[in-house]
């Protein structure tokens, strides 16, 4: 049954899986002599490169909030009212027994621990099970179970959500550690996407679509991977025998192979639709920058579209020394790879794990010389897929043909099984890689403890894996890890961007007096979280910061300075090892010039007091002139503030009266005028018994009084105290004013 719909942000491979050539090519001689000069004189033997291992030494971080699955975030019981669909039971019997007769014929295989069941095809917008969230958005829901299973997986294809669209996969013993949300295309961008290996027999599907999204979106539930080897007891694969042969020495009685032990890890991958168990080591380079290299066997995972079903399961191990291992499902996981390189000729191919490493891990040193026969050697490995084991033995002359591209092994100690294919091989003296496991003798098991062994040579691969070994991974930008040796960029998009825990990336950007900046981040959150920051320069403060805990960082920033200016992009891991972003850089010179928010209002004051205009505008680096009509105020003893946003003018006079006060608003990406203010100056001066209006009190103010006695209403000159009539208490105010004069 096929869902469909339209998960993880989309990462941007693209462009790099046509830059990343698969290498079959013809091998090169690793340790070739050179002249020593040009004259072809002494020849000079190169020293084969190598590394020492290196333990990690990120700085630890703590993880931003993580958001739950929809149902738990918005209160949901959606499985009390969505039946889960029950498949029919798998015969493991059957799936075991070809499973012995391949090994018995073959010799060292992966180890098949699931077969892919069809689901068929359903529309989920065409489905009842889905849940209305008024103001919030949709959600729909669906469960599957394989019966007997010991865990499953989900292959998505034809995925295309909506923008805010969450997918969501998980187990219900397991919903904590529920894997998503997904977005858009998927991880990959292609719309294709297994989810990882969750335990039980049963898995769900949330997927959740925002009010206003533009469509539900489409995908499509292809597959689930019924696996049929036991995840939680570490003791047995689920057919109730032992795992794994009794002859398997525990690596941690071996404390002087600690902490390399932890560049070990167990990896399940996808191919033909079958799950499969093999081992693979995480590996050093020349530069030490944790680069997340991981080597294993090509016939573990030849293609690009196995690694991106890569589950890899480190510190499966016992606690202490034959102690309790836990089970396989408690263990850290990373998810996904990229196939950085492949060759039949040694059987190897070398991933690059895309989702975070837990803490604590080791990247295994190596040696790229040749090593004599009978070297003694020891093998960290996965016997059919359990947990942690070390094996030693001797190199021999290999007794399989091609002695130039793989090691002869013989075991004194322990022996290979089903999935130590992809397992490194060290010396035993300077504990450095040399190779991983390819072949050997059938039945690979302890009945056959004696049965040789073929490790692909590392002297051989190095020659195909040189550049990755040299110079880790990283872009064409490098180096570029500090404010110093920031490298300038340009309005564009920079796809393929590497930053990595320890190698930070730093741009500078060339501002204009009017730019806005905006920047965008678009990277998958799941595999290393991305922050950035903007710094006003080398050292200065940050202006500008995106946080989240989303697959996007963005900035937008105004330049307010009214002058170009160059600034600082920090681009940097909060968690992860690496991880891979399209940086998008847009400077848009519309930044607005001055724009009058608040007009200067009219004033009206009385002579000798003071007038006040103001005026507010937007915009940076702000400059102001006040003026008359056309003619520029300036700051004097009576002017103040003639080139601010607010005019004080003193001691009025009355020839300052006028319609003609404004403001001019400039900076460097605009001018803006003002609307004109009205001043009005008064004579606020008086005399109360100036009957006639003159200036003063006298002769003539009170006949106009006497002549007006009596009178009532509105109209009555002599009525000084406004009462409505003219008499006595007029008469009063005029006589204890008399002799007032406003103009002496």
């Amino acid at each position: 049954m096929l869902y469909r719909l339209n998960l993880l942000r989309s990462f941007p491979w693209r462009a790099l899986l046509a830059t990343v050539a698969v290498l079959t090519a013809t091998t090169v001689a690793a340790n070739a002599d050179t002249p020593s000069g040009a004259d072809g004189g002494q020849l000079v033997a190169q020293r084969a490169p190598s590394v020492q291992h290196l333990v990690d030494r990120s700085a630890p971080s703590l993880p931003k909030p993580r958001a739950e699955v929809p149902s738990r975030r918005f209160g949901l019981d959606v499985w009390e009212q969505v039946p889960a669909l029950y498949l029919d039971a798998v015969d493991e019997a059957a799936l075991r027994a070809e499973d012995a007769i391949q090994a018995e014929l073959e010799g060292l295989l992966p180890l098949r621990n699931g077969v892919a069941r069809l689901l068929g095809d359903t529309v989920p917008s065409q489905s009842p099970d889905w849940f209305e969230l008024p103001g919030i958005g949709q959600l729909w829901a669906a469960a599957f179970v394989s019966p007997e299973a010991r865990g499953l997986r989900l292959h998505f294809t034809e995925v295309d959500l909506p923008t805010g669209a969450e997918l969501w996969v998980y187990s219900p013993q397991y919903v904590q550690q529920a894997q998503g949300p997904f977005r858009k295309s998927g991880p990959f961008g292609h719309g294709g996407f297994w989810s990882t290996v969750f335990p039980g027999e049963m898995i769900c599907v949330e997927y959740f679509v925002p009010a206003g999204a533009a469509d539900e979106g489409r995908l499509v539930i292809e597959e689930l991977m019924h696996i049929y080897r036991d995840l939680l007891n570490p003791f047995t694969d689920g057919d109730g025998g032992s795992r794994e042969g009794d002859c398997h020495p525990d690596v941690m009685c071996f404390p002087e192979w600690h902490p390399l032990h932890n560049a070990t890890a167990r990896i399940d991958t996808i191919e033909d639709s079958n799950s499969s168990v093999c081992t693979g080591t995480l590996l050093n380079n020349l530069l030490e920058d944790m680069s997340p290299y991981f080597l294993t066997a090509r016939h573990c995972c030849s293609n690009q579209a196995s690694a991106e079903t890569a589950v890899v399961y480190w510190f499966y191990q016992a606690d202490e020394c034959d102690g309790t291992p836990p089970p396989l499902g408690d263990v850290p996981t990373s998810e996904y790879a990229y196939l950085l390189a492949t060759a039949g000729t040694t059987d190897f191919t070398l991933l690059l794990i895309l989702s975070d490493l837990p803490p604590g891990l080791t990247w295994a040193g190596w040696d790229a010389g040749a090593v004599e026969i009978g070297t003694p050697v020891a093998g960290i490995h996965h016997p059919t897929g359990a947990y942690k084991r070390i094996m030693f033995g001797d190199t021999i002359n290999h007794p399989f043909g091609q002695p130039q591209n793989y090691w002869g092994i013989t075991w004194t100690e322990g022996t290979v099984e089903y999935s130590s294919s992809g397992s490194g091989l060290y010396r035993e003296d300077t504990q450095l890689y040399i190779g991983q496991a390819s072949h050997s003798e059938p039945p690979p098991n302890c009945s056959n403890p004696d049965g040789p062994s073929g490790y692909g040579r590392f002297d051989r691969t190095y020659t195909y894996i040189k550049d990755y070994m040299v110079n880790g991974f990283d872009d064409v930008f490098e180096p570029d890890d500090t404010c110093d040796t920031a490298r300038w960029i340009y309005p564009a998009t920079y796809a393929d961007r590497v930053v990595k825990s320890t190698s930070e990336d730093w741009y500078c950007i060339s501002a204009g007096p009017c730019d806005r900046i905006d920047i965008d981040v678009t990277f998958l959150h799941a595999f290393g979280d991305i922050d950035i920051e903007l710094w006003d320069e080398c050292g200065g403060e940050v202006v500008a910061s995106s946080t989240s805990g989303d697959d996007d960082e963005s900035i937008s920033y105004e330049n307010p300075l009214g002058a170009a200016h160059d600034y600082y992009l920090h681009v940097y891991l909060v968690s992860g090892q690496l991880n891979i972003y399209t940086l998008t850089l847009e400077l848009t010179p519309d930044v607005p010039g001055p724009v009058i928010l608040e007009q200067p209002q009219d004033v009206t004051e009385c002579q000798g007091g003071t007038a006040i205009f103001s005026v507010t505008a937007s915009g940076g680096g702000l400059m102001y002139q006040w003026r008359r009509g056309n003619t520029s105020l300036f700051d004097d003893d009576r002017i103040s503030g003639a080139q601010t946003d607010t005019l004080t003018i003193s001691d009025l006079q009355y020839e300052d009266a006028g319609d003609d006060y404004n403001c001019v608003v400039v900076n460097l990406c605009g001018i803006a005028f003002s609307d004109y203010a009205t001043l009005t100056v008064e004579d606020c001066s008086e005399c109360p018994g100036d009957v006639d209006g003159d200036g003063d009190t006298d002769h003539a103010d009170l006949g106009a009084l006497l002549a007006d006695w009596g009178c009532t209403g509105e109209n009555c000159p002599g009525d000084l105290n406004g009462d409505g009539n003219t008499g006595h208490a007029d008469l009063g105010i005029l006589l204890a004013d008399w002799g007032c004069d406003v103009n002496p």
